[in-house]
This record gives C-alpha cells, sequence and structure tokens, in this order.
C-alpha cells in the first residue's frame, strides 16, 4: 500500500468479518449506499463465475481493461519491491499471497475512481486479514462459529478472538456473536480499545412477518428508528438479521454525516441481491442452490428449509472440500432429504464423493453418487417431480459449479 501512495487511505470504509453472512451483509449495506446517492466501492469473495465479482464499482464489476492494467501495474511495484537492491521500508521479503494482491488491486480501482464509500468483506479471520489494514469508520461482526479452526483456533473464544482483529480504537462494532463465549471476547476487545458495541438481537432487533419461495416482509427495529413492513428478496430467517446489521451500520453512518434516509433503506434492501445463497433457479420442481459449507451454514440452510416447508421430497446434491466438517453438516442435511446425491466440488481441495459414500456406512438408506456436478444434477432432475425440491449445497464451489451447469447469470 505504502509504495501505491495508500490508496486505502483515500477513502471512508465499512468493514464486515464473520464466519457467516458477511457477504449478504455486504451486498445489503452496498444497496442501501448506492441508493442514497453514494459512489460505492464492493470488495467481496471469493467469487462464483468471475473473478471480477470480487470488485464491484457502483453494483457492476470492474471491467477487463482494470483488472488487466491494474495486475500489470501490481506485477510490476512487487518485482521492484523484492529487488535485492530495494531499500527498507519498501521493500518485500515475500511475494505477497493471492488474497494480498486481489486485495490490494481492489484499493487502487477504489481509490482510482473516487469512491465515497468502500464497503469491505474480510478474507478469513480478522487480526491478521489483509483488509484489516483499513482504518474503517464502523467494523461489522456477523457472527462467530466454528470455521477454518487449523487456523483461527479450535474454541469459539479462540475464533472470536480473531474475528475481533477488525474492532478499531475509538470505533464502532457491530456484534452479532450469539454465543456467549464470543460475544464476551467481542466486548472485552471493545472495552479495551475504547470502541463502541451494537449488539445485533439487544439494540437492534427484527420480525419476520413473511417468509415465501419468492422472498420475505420484515420489520427492524433500529437504534434510531422503526422499519416496517419492508422486502427482502434474500430467503431464511438469517437474512433478516443481514438485513438488520447493514441498518444499524447505515443508521451509525447517518450519525457521522452520511445522508441516508428510511426510504434509501428500504429500497436498497429491496433491491439487494446476493446470487448462490439460497437461490432458486428453477419451479416444478424447485431447485434451490446454497452455498452453505460449514456446519453452522448448514444448520441455517435446514432452519430455512423447515421454515419454508412447501415441498414434497427434498434430493440433495452434495459437494464438499475435505477440510470441511462435512460428517457434521450431513448430520443437519441429511435428514431432510428422500435421496443423497454426493458429487465432486471442482476444487483441488474436493473430498471425493467415493470416499465420503464409504465413511457414512448405513447412517443414510439412499445414497448415490455422480462425480459430474452436471450428472448429479440430471440425475436428480430424473427423480424429482413438479412438487419436490432440488438442493445443491456443500460448497461455493459446488454452488458456482452448478450455476454454470444451469446457465444462470449472477450479474
Amino acid at each position: 500500500m505504502g509504495a501505491l501512495g495508500n490508496p486505502h487511505l483515500r477513502f471512508p470504509s465499512v468493514l464486515i468479518g464473520g464466519t457467516n453472512g458477511k457477504g449478504s451483509t455486504a451486498a445489503f449495506l452496498d444497496s442501501i449506499l448506492r441508493e442514497s446517492g453514494y459512489r460505492v466501492g464492493l470488495y467481496t469473495s471469493p467469487h462464483l463465475l468471475d473473478f471480477r465479482e470480487r470488485i464491484r464499482l457502483n453494483g457492476g464489476i470492474i471491467t477487463e481493461n482494470e483488472l488487466v492494467e491494474g495486475t500489470v501495474r501490481l506485477r510490476s511495484l512487487i518485482s521492484s519491491l523484492m529487488d535485492q537492491d530495494s531499500s527498507p521500508p519498501l521493500r518485500l521479503a515475500f511475494h505477497p499471497t493471492f488474497f494480498e494482491v486481489t486485495t490490494a488491486l481492489a484499493f487502487d480501482c477504489f481509490a482510482a475512481r473516487e469512491v465515497e464509500m468502500a464497503v469491505v468483506e474480510v478474507g478469513m479471520g480478522g487480526r491478521y486479514d489483509a483488509t484489516n489494514i483499513l482504518p474503517p469508520l464502523l467494523s461489522v461482526i456477523t457472527n462467530v462459529e466454528l470455521d477454518h479452526q487449523e487456523y483461527l483456533g479450535e474454541s469459539l473464544s479462540q475464533i472470536a478472538l480473531e474475528k475481533a482483529g477488525i474492532i478499531k480504537e475509538g470505533g464502532w462494532i457491530i456484534s452479532g456473536a450469539s454465543h456467549p463465549e464470543s460475544a464476551e471476547v467481542i466486548q472485552r476487545t471493545a472495552a479495551e480499545r475504547g470502541a463502541r458495541v451494537c449488539r445485533l438481537g439487544e439494540e437492534v432487533t427484527w420480525q419476520i412477518h413473511r417468509s415465501t419461495w419468492e422472498g420475505q416482509r420484515i420489520s427492524i427495529q433500529g437504534r434510531g428508528a422503526f422499519y416496517p413492513q419492508m422486502e427482502i428478496g434474500l430467503l431464511g430467517r438469517h437474512q433478516a438479521a443481514n438485513a438488520a446489521a447493514a441498518v444499524a451500520a447505515a443508521e451509525i453512518l447517518k450519525g457521522q454525516g452520511f445522508h441516508i434516509n428510511e426510504e434509501d433503506i428500504a429500497h436498497g434492501l429491496a433491491k439487494a441481491h446476493w446470487p448462490g445463497r439460497m437461490q432458486v433457479v428453477g419451479r416444478r420442481p424447485l431447485i434451490l442452490i446454497d452455498s452453505a459449507h460449514n456446519p453452522a451454514g448448514a444448520q441455517i440452510l435446514s432452519q430455512a428449509l423447515l421454515d419454508l416447508n412447501r415441498y414434497r421430497r427434498l434430493f440433495l446434491v452434495f459437494g464438499v472440500l475435505r477440510d470441511k466438517d462435512w460428517s457434521r453438516m450431513l448430520e443437519v442435511l441429511g435428514p431432510l432429504a428422500t435421496e443423497l446425491i454426493l458429487t465432486k466440488a471442482p476444487s483441488q481441495r474436493a473430498a471425493d464423493p467415493h470416499w465420503v459414500k464409504e465413511e457414512l456406512g448405513k447412517r443414510f438408506e439412499r445414497v448415490t453418487v455422480q462425480e459430474e456436478i452436471g450428472e448429479a444434477i440430471s440425475l436428480a432432475k430424473s427423480m424429482a417431480q413438479a412438487e419436490d425440491l432440488i438442493l445443491i449445497a456443500g460448497s461455493i464451489f459446488t454452488a458456482a459449479e452448478a450455476l454454470r451447469t444451469l446457465q444462470v447469470k449472477v450479474l
């Protein structure tokens, strides 16, 4: 950043971390700010079908020219910084990671386009994440659950400590941590840094009035206003919580001088779109694609399916990464399914579906293996009838390949 001229200091930002829901929360807030008339940069990860989805400017992805020119510039810069003749502090001992380069590219693009706000999703954890170089106006931690334990720690309190790394001195933190041990870590860290805490579920609450496969009608009691009967297109009660987090962020930004009114908030929530998350891509039978990739995500998805409960039988197409706790995921999702079709996520880290079937033993009566995701979906379609539901889940890689196979546009 120093060698680039510190572009990350040339725009205000909001930093959004958490285990699940941070991308959806970022999408809600991005939409609210754009409805309020601001030029907004949105940085999220990973992408579904196109790398450029990670870096968005006013709702659209960066151009191919911006990507190429920015990458060429960074490649040249990194080479010069790794030159042995370079003098400290502008010298790199190690090549930056893929995510660090991507983050630098995003911040450079945002500065060049003169965004008036950047909404930035943390990659993993928080304390050591590349995005944490930002000095955000406020930070959000959507929730704290078990995921990436090999990097973040085995307990919720350890993971919470990593997530709490995005809390800034004297700043704001919106916290959706519901487990006592993780909530306590966030509260303690905030107190140590003199940060103000807004607790989701306490200071900001929400109610769901209607939930269908088309969307939801919700009300949110914010810190400063009540927002009744608002429509959101994202499915599942967890999205009501994510919408509430975005509203809390918008209210805090309003208190800092941003011009955001209640109508902008309502329109922004209604227009927010976040593909690959409980996305309905087919009818009769219903075809649902979700990116749940850890036990907490599977539990959220399971609860959403039980809430909607407007289908006869469920056919689960499941492709997961081998370093995820797929066993606990299937403990949650498996019992809902009439047929479990194991497939292979398009990743080098993918779990072999034949091995998964062996490890499952006799836990499920009807288990089929179909390595290719397209063939797995075709098999599910051949078995399902009009009143049934085909659910494709297990990994964002699986969700992306399903969208590609079914030729669903995400932008």
